[in-house]
């Protein structure tokens, strides 16, 4: 797909301006949906899934049919209008907010993970050449999180079919602990006292804290994708039983819920996987010049995969017994609701 002149995107409210409410009742957001609609290019499918949950490998696997058309920006976060960059400490700044302009350009040359959109035009621009796709997807995992975009996708693409993939929450606490140390945003270096003082933090506004046990709890936030969408339209998979033991029948399926031919996962790796840095100090100090996120986003993959293997290393984040035991406590609530919620146990 061919890169476009997205002046237009300049011209229609920069990162929408303080005139544009955040909120999917604005008539611009609207007209974007109807725009999308008429020219058959509006998404159908929504990939929904807690940090760390397998998101990435999930769309990587999705993104390889040849029915399938991905965002341009895997995740543009658009539609979680309670998601705020505006509102972030200022590491979350410095490590995760781009101009939407110029992460919609780099996409055109590279594999963009993700961004924060607020620009309609930029958002209509990440599917802009996918008419001929059955099924046009992204995957925000703020959309698991946000209060609002269940109901913005209701809204503004009713149809739409939602895809959740969630993974046993203590890992995925452990997971994203990880990739907050390698970011060099998370300067703890003990993974429990890391977890239960994030936990002790009073916030809940997205970019003010890492939420490892909040977002980990997943049936309060699946609740309005239950209320608003039939179940028809809502599918449940599980990182353990694609990924771990890649259990057949999860991924008939979950191949039976796209419409797709059967595939099977065939990445050993998860996709996005973190690594523990070699030296925190340097680690510490790459991030707070700012020197990270320029690596990260403008130096060729190739230099960066080498990199990689200098200053980061494969890591446990090891937990002692009593640990474990009083972070399984913390989700056990939330389990019990999760498996009335799914008529289902979990595989955890």
């Amino acid at each position: 797909m061919l890169c476009k002149d997205f002046d237009i995107a300049e011209k229609m409210k920069k990162s929408r301006q303080a005139t544009l409410q955040r909120t999917w009742e604005h008539p611009e957001l609207t007209e974007m949906s109807e725009r999308m609609h008429a020219q058959g290019i509006a998404p159908n499918l929504f990939l929904v899934g807690a940090q760390k949950c397998g998101t990435t490998t999930l769309a990587s696997l999705i993104a390889k049919h040849s029915d399938v058309f991905f965002s341009r920006i895997k995740e543009p976060n658009f539609l979680s209008f309670d998601v705020r960059p505006a509102e972030f400490t200022g590491d979350f700044k410095k490590l995760h907010i781009e101009d939407e302009n110029a992460a919609l350009k780099r996409s055109c040359t590279e594999d963009v993970l993700y961004a924060y959109i607020e620009n309609p035009a930029i958002y209509q621009a990440l599917f802009e050449g996918s008419s001929q796709f059955s099924i046009r997807a992204e995957g925000s995992v703020t959309y698991l999180f946000s209060s609002e975009a269940p109901s913005a996708i209701a809204t503004l693409f009713p149809s739409s079919k939602i895809l959740v993939i969630l993974r046993d929450p203590v890992k995925r606490a452990i997971s994203n602990y990880r990739m907050q140390f390698q970011a060099g945003v998370e300067t703890e270096p003990d993974v429990f006292k890391a977890i239960m003082n994030d936990h002790a933090k009073a916030s809940y506004t997205w970019g003010t804290k890492h939420f490892y046990v909040e977002s980990g709890r997943y049936a309060d936030q699946l609740v309005s994708y239950f209320d608003l969408f039939p179940k028809s339209q809502i599918h449940i998979a599980f990182f353990e039983e694609l990924f771990g033991k890649k259990d057949e029948v999860a991924i008939a399926n979950l191949a039976a819920f796209l419409g797709l031919d059967e595939f099977k996962p065939e990445e050993d790796a998860q996709k996005n996987a973190s690594l523990k840095p070699r030296n925190a100090v340097i680690n510490k100090l790459l991030f707070k010049s700012g020197l990270k996120r320029q690596i990260q986003r403008y130096v060729p993959k190739s230099l960066k995969d080498f990199g990689k293997t200098l200053f980061y290393e494969e890591g446990s984040s090891r937990l002692d017994q009593g640990e474990m035991e009083q972070l399984q406590d913390l989700f056990q609530s939330d389990r019990d609701k999760l498996e009335n919620l799914l008529g289902r146990p979990a595989p955890w």
